[in-house]
């Protein structure tokens, strides 16, 4: 059954779990809160813009991204602030590993980090980017407004057609073959690696 076992009253974003005892939540002001398996405690996260988006590959390398550009990382002892290069809203992070971390957001901004640096990459578009998701280091998708899909091949990111121009809230795969792309209006797209 689903439990609310400490009200807060911050508006919560997104969540990424470990496992069933480390589950992160980040929201409103840089929050980020941290669930055990038995209670929520705050983790002070060094950031005061509002966390949108957190990923990570264990619970010693977790990324959280927001607004204005923020990003931070946590190390299994604490949150550290990084410099991003944008100032962009950055609305999701999912990388391949701790050495290729993508973040997407506001007016096609796509940054990447080796686990040290972002460096801006060039999206091709400027609609909002929504969500990330990364198989491996060549095969990730992005999704956003006006249906747009773009497509990372481990050299540059490329359009796909998507035959929709509803804005594209998330994207979630379980291969390089098996994505799928939700959003507005019911839209619910599965690219099956080939069309």
């Amino acid at each position: 059954c689903w439990e609310n076992p400490r009200p807060l009253g911050a508006t919560l974003q997104a969540t990424w779990g470990a496992n069933k005892s480390d589950v992160w939540a980040v929201g409103v002001d840089g929050l980020a809160m941290h669930f055990d398996g038995q209670r929520w405690t705050v983790a002070p996260s060094d950031v005061k813009d509002t966390l949108t988006g957190i990923w990570g590959t264990s619970s010693q390398d977790i990324w959280a991204v927001g607004r204005n550009g923020a990003t931070t990382h946590y190390d299994g002892t604490a949150w550290t602030p990084q410099t991003s290069g944008t100032a962009a809203n950055l609305t999701d992070v999912a990388g391949a590993d701790s050495s290729a971390v993508w973040a997407v957001g506001s007016a096609g901004t796509i940054i990447k980090s080796d686990g040290t640096t972002w460096m801006a990459q060039t999206s091709g578009t400027t609609q909002s980017l929504n969500s990330v998701y990364v198989f491996d280091k060549t095969h990730a998708w992005a999704v956003g407004d006006q249906g747009t899909i773009l497509f990372y091949d481990g050299s540059s990111w490329k359009s796909q057609p998507s035959g929709t121009t509803a804005k594209l809230r998330s994207v979630a795969g379980t291969s390089a073959s098996r994505v799928w792309a939700v959003g507005d209006a019911g839209m619910n797209l599965q690219y099956d690696g080939a069309t």
